[in-house]
């Protein structure tokens, strides 16, 4: 296990920004994942911790030790990539076994790992063939395997399941998540897909134009994200401008237009617009019953309403945006054209900042 630490560290070419001085400590053992859009700077970052981009600023640490200036071979990285980059005229055994040949281990102790990373992987029966000779998530199985031969104290993945299809993307993560907890090995990993970064971290970094825009568990970013971008970015989110927020007792109150909102605090500084925000599964649409006291109230109509198995989303016209309700199917009896009253907690609205 190792402990990484960026300390200012910054990328730019010529006059474009890659990556703005950024602060970013990565624990023994952790699983961090940065997140974000094609540009936002994740890969680079990944690059700068692995020694293939030397950083215009600022310096990396690994326990400790300022490996800034050195290189990658030198820093006892394991990295996975999205192409996998085995050798096509290799076996699977000589691909994992590259690194450690390299490094000069003894022949019987490099047969001995080879053969605990192909049982690890559950690829036993593979040892002989040529990477064209398996399946897309073998090889991706492989690939681990080889970043991981010789016990690296970092591990780096960059996308390395985009390639797969969903089932198989899916039953990839849960095993990287199962080899990364059985060996403690830290990792970053970088994706554009949110889910993926949920599945698998501790922690996961957003990041949006060169910068970290937040940083915590799933569970912090997705109930209390502190921007507008990390709400949309992350999972499903409505919302609608306001043009006034007052403090209220417990909760602040957003005027947009005759509505007053109830929302939790915006909790910092804010020098853009101010935007309500609500879940679309926190959304409820009134039916015969009484509202509950205190909830909030919105008047809206139905526009479309779809069915995606065990949920179903219903689209309406509400404060002058478009808002998704999510709900079971069935749970609603509307037709498009129906005028209906949203409600929901005040718990559950946020004041977001551009």
């Amino acid at each position: 296990m190792a402990r990484v630490d960026l300390v200012k560290v910054a990328k730019h070419y010529r006059d474009q920004v890659a990556l703005w001085p950024t602060d970013l400590t990565v624990g023994d053992g952790e699983f961090l994942t940065l997140l974000g859009p094609s540009g936002c700077g994740k890969t680079t970052t990944l690059r700068i911790v692995a020694g293939f981009i030397e950083p215009s600023e600022g310096r990396v640490e690994i326990d400790g030790e300022d490996v800034t200036r050195l290189p990658p071979h030198k820093r006892q990285i394991g990295n996975v990539f999205q192409d996998y980059a085995l050798f096509p005229h290799m076996t699977i055994a000589e691909n994992i076994a590259f690194g450690l040949k390299e490094r000069r281990w003894p022949r019987d102790e490099i047969r001995k790992r080879v053969s605990e990373l192909l049982d690890l992987i559950k690829l036993p029966a593979v040892a002989d063939r040529l990477p064209s000779q398996i399946s897309g998530g073998q090889q991706q199985r492989v690939a681990f395997a080889r970043a991981i031969a010789y016990q690296p104290r970092l591990l780096l993945m960059d996308e390395p399941l985009s390639a797969l299809d969903l089932k198989l993307r899916e039953a990839m993560q849960l095993e990287l998540k199962r080899w990364q907890r059985q060996l403690g090995i830290t990792t970053i990993f970088v994706t554009h897909d949110q889910t993926e970064a949920m599945t698998l971290s501790d922690r996961i970094a957003v990041m949006d134009q060169g910068r970290i825009a937040q940083i915590g568990s799933a569970r912090e970013i997705y109930e209390s994200p502190r921007t507008r971008f990390v709400a949309e970015f992350f999972g499903q989110i409505n919302l609608a401008p306001t043009r006034a927020t007052t403090a209220g007792d417990g909760f602040d109150v957003a005027t947009i237009g005759d509505t007053h909102l109830k929302a939790r605090p915006l909790g910092h500084a804010a020098s853009g617009r101010i935007f309500v925000a609500v879940r679309p599964q926190h959304v409820a649409i009134a039916g015969t019953g009484a509202i509950p006291d205190g909830h909030n109230q919105v008047a809206a109509m139905v526009l479309s309403q779809t069915y995606n198995g065990n949920l179903s989303h219903i689209q309406v016209e509400a404060l002058s945006e478009i808002w998704t309700v999510e709900a079971r199917p069935n749970e609603y009896d509307v037709a498009p054209g129906s005028a209906v009253t949203l409600h929901w907690h005040p718990d559950h609205s946020l004041l977001l900042a551009d």
